[in-house]
């Protein structure tokens, strides 16, 4: 059904559907007023320009053709979570989650199609050709912290240079010419770019969802919360389905280039440019076992292997 373009539009269609009318009724009061009530009030207000009198026009973004993959995997991230045997205001977080995931995903996989260093690094990277490799969140391992702030950087810089690509440049270079025959002012896009559309979008709302510390200051790295490993554990595994934990970290991996375990980490130095370290000191995901286990989502079994498992299931899914 997932691997379906079509039964997968369906079912996720049928299990939004069903996953909104279960949210308790004050919700979907305050979304209907703001639906038909504020925003009917502001399209009266701003059908039309003041000074000409004519109406206002919206220019409509696109979806590149090859952006895809990422658009597939929301789709199926967003289906999980919808049909989990979760509390309805909980399903609403997580789908917040899952939309700002998307936005950085998004954000990063595009980049990385059109920027030469990072085309020339792909076999150190997953399938979207970009690695968040993520530290502990006390900071105690201080190799893979480093490794963490020097995965930050690389990703702000990869983003920075995707939104300067030369065909980029040239179409504005065209807009400043035909600005300057018009006599118009030129106002240069780049003063705003990186904040609306660029690197420091990722930053923010990397850091409003807990993937990036601190909140202020230097030294920025990724790490994972209580929420975000829920997320991970349910967007990744179907409800009442369970997974070795190898094959979870390579899942989360291909989804969303979060690098955890000894292999990645080392890829993903690499993938920044750097020697890759030959020793991390402790299991750079102890930590990440740990927060597992507390999380009543990981099963020791008695060969030595473990299980992550996602428990939410409604009765009609089998293991």
């Amino acid at each position: 059904r997932e691997a379906s373009p079509l039964k997968l539009h369906n079912a996720l269609k049928n299990t939004i559907n069903f996953a909104l009318d279960a949210c308790p009724d004050t919700i979907s009061k305050l979304a209907a007023f703001i639906d038909t009530g504020i925003e009917s009030e502001t399209a009266k207000l701003t059908e039309y320009d003041k000074k000409s009198g004519k109406p206002r026009v919206t220019r409509c973004g696109w979806c590149p053709t090859e952006s895809w993959p990422e658009g597939f995997l929301f789709a199926v991230e967003i289906l999980r979570i919808s049909e989990a045997a979760i509390d309805p205001i909980e399903r609403l977080e997580l789908m917040e989650i899952a939309c700002a995931m998307q936005v950085l995903r998004s954000l990063c996989a595009q980049s990385a199609r059109y920027v030469g260093w990072v085309q020339e690094r792909k076999k150190y990277s997953g399938p979207l050709n970009y690695v968040w490799a993520i530290s502990d969140p006390n900071g105690r391992n201080n190799a893979l912290k480093q490794i963490s702030k020097r995965c930050v950087n690389n990703i702000q810089r990869m983003i920075y240079d995707a939104v300067r690509h030369p065909n980029i440049k040239s179409v504005l270079k065209e807009q400043k010419n035909d600005d300057a025959v018009y006599g118009l002012e030129w106002k240069d896009p780049y003063n705003e770019v990186d904040t609306r559309y660029g690197y420091k979008l990722f930053l923010t709302l990397s850091k409003r969802i807990g993937l990036i510390v601190p909140k202020r200051g230097a030294g920025a790295r990724f790490i994972l919360n209580d929420k975000l490993i829920r997320f991970l554990v349910m967007s990744v595994i179907r409800p009442g389905e369970r997974m070795r934990y190898n094959t979870f970290k390579n899942l989360i991996f291909a989804h969303y280039g979060i690098a955890l375990d000894r292999e990645k980490i080392g890829q993903a130095c690499e993938w920044c440019g750097s020697r890759k370290l030959s020793t991390l000191g402790e299991e750079s995901d102890a930590w990440f076992i740990n927060m597992l286990e507390a999380s009543g989502v990981l099963l020791h079994l008695s060969d030595a292997h473990s299980l992550i498992i996602n428990p939410f299931n409604n009765g009609d899914n089998k293991l």
